[in-house]
């Protein structure tokens, strides 16, 4: 009886991890759909001469989202259109944007023209890796539109290596928030936090 009783305890606890999972899920989703929603809807709205600054707003939007410290967009052509953003206190390096595209061909994206390097650190040595630690990246995750003539536009997010990272209000707002998150763990209410790039 006592062992049928600890059986259906694991059980029960089991559903219970998997439901809080599913539901972790469900609310990340739904923040992502309601960025992506917020920002179709402003771009539908702007005027020509502002859509370059719409752009920009939706890149930092969207790298809050991802916990990027950088986002970009090019759009290939002569010369290349780009729409950069960075958090406080983190640059692009020289001329980083414009060899995504370049970069993503050569490292082979799936059908959907996905990257994405988790940590740069763990790719064998070699020139891709060299390129991507030149660049000073430690994580990397774009999506990329392949055209007749090869990678037609990437958008893409990177996140700089810990140590380049500046104590910055923005640091400060991911340590209050990193507390804050203890403390809803404590309390057993779900945390917002987004799956990092």
């Amino acid at each position: 009886m006592y062992a049928t009783s600890l059986v259906l305890l694991g059980v029960l606890v089991h559903l219970g991890l998997r439901l809080r999972s599913r539901a972790l899920a469900l609310h990340r989703r739904a923040s992502y759909e309601h960025v992506i929603a917020g920002i179709s809807t402003r771009l539908i709205d702007t005027q020509p001469h502002d859509i370059d600054r719409q752009i920009n707003r939706a890149l930092a939007e969207l790298a809050e989202l991802v916990h990027a410290d950088r986002a970009y967009l090019v759009v290939s052509g002569e010369p290349n259109q780009l729409n950069m953003w960075c958090g406080r206190g983190i640059t692009f390096p020289p001329s980083w944007p414009d060899r995504a595209l370049t970069m993503v061909a050569r490292l082979d994206p799936t059908g959907e023209g996905i990257v994405h390097i988790p940590s740069v650190g763990r790719l064998p040595s070699g020139a891709d890796k060299d390129a991507l630690v030149a660049a000073g990246l430690d994580g990397w995750a774009c999506v990329s539109n392949m055209g007749k003539g090869g990678v037609s536009a990437v958008l893409g997010f990177l996140r700089a290596p810990a140590g380049r990272h500046h104590r910055s209000d923005r640091t400060r707002l991911i340590a209050h928030g990193s507390r804050r998150r203890r403390q809803r763990r404590a309390a057993g209410t779900p945390s917002s936090r987004n799956v990092p790039v």
